[in-house]
């Protein structure tokens, strides 16, 4: 149940008296006035009030696209310009993209950057052996045994401060609280070609993994494509799909 504020003849906002619950329809209206209202008459200006209520399906608009809009699939839009750099990378190329509702972070420690903001998912590592770091070359650590504990792939150097960051990893140990990322700062990395790649110490301020949780989060699309190479005047534009 609602009620109207009207100002000079005009409907100015509308009250929520009751919102009610378990709706699965609406239908709304305005009263009549019951004195010098004539609508039907062709020589009045008067104008019967139309409304459309909508109903929100639960949750609120946007909880879940899918559902609110009966369809199989979606794809929302995004545009990314070269003022974002500084949070996917102005180098190298990628070719998967996704949406993800509700992804947790970690809290600040000696090895986060504790920006949630930027949701840069790699691992930033500052090394004087940045030669030995190749853009697109796999890279792994290894425990005492000789076993791969780690593996990634470089993904951009930046030769200026000596950095460059790591993409694509995985590994089968955890070693951190609240983080499943098997990378240790401590150990050194190697290439392809056998070369090892040592962090520099303190590893703490050298080594700065994504605060995202892996995994965490529910999924609501991914895609794989041609691989897109960025530069630092990249542009990239993304489009509403819908699959009924």
């Amino acid at each position: 149940m609602a009620k109207t504020e009207v100002v000079n003849g005009q409907i100015t906002n509308i009250v929520i008296l009751d919102p009610g619950s378990g709706y699965t329809n609406l239908t709304a209206s305005v009263k009549d006035p019951e004195f010098d209202f004539a609508p039907e008459d062709p020589n009045s200006v008067d104008v019967r009030v139309e409304l459309r209520p909508v109903l929100s399906p639960f949750g609120g608009h946007g909880y879940n696209f899918i559902d609110e809009l009966y369809c199989s699939h979606i794809l929302l839009y995004g545009y990314i310009t070269e003022t974002d750099n500084n949070q996917i990378g102005s180098e190298g190329s990628y070719s998967n993209i996704g949406i993800v509702k509700n992804p947790e972070f970690v809290s600040a420690s000696a090895n986060t950057a504790n920006t949630p903001d930027v949701f840069d998912n790699r691992i930033k590592i500052v090394t004087e052996d940045i030669l030995y770091a190749i853009e697109g070359d796999v890279v792994t650590q290894l425990d005492s045994s000789n076993k791969i504990t780690f593996t990634g792939k470089i993904h951009e150097v930046d030769d200026t401060a000596n950095t460059a960051y790591i993409s694509n990893y995985m590994g089968p140990f955890a070693n951190q609280s609240n983080n499943d990322i098997s990378f240790d700062p401590t150990a050194a990395i190697v290439n392809s070609t056998g070369q090892r790649i040592i962090i520099n110490s303190p590893q703490a301020n050298n080594t700065i993994e994504s605060d995202y949780i892996q995994r965490s989060g529910q999924v609501y699309f991914m895609e794989d494509f041609v691989p897109l190479v960025r530069t630092r005047t990249s542009r990239e534009e993304y489009k509403l799909v819908l699959e009924f």
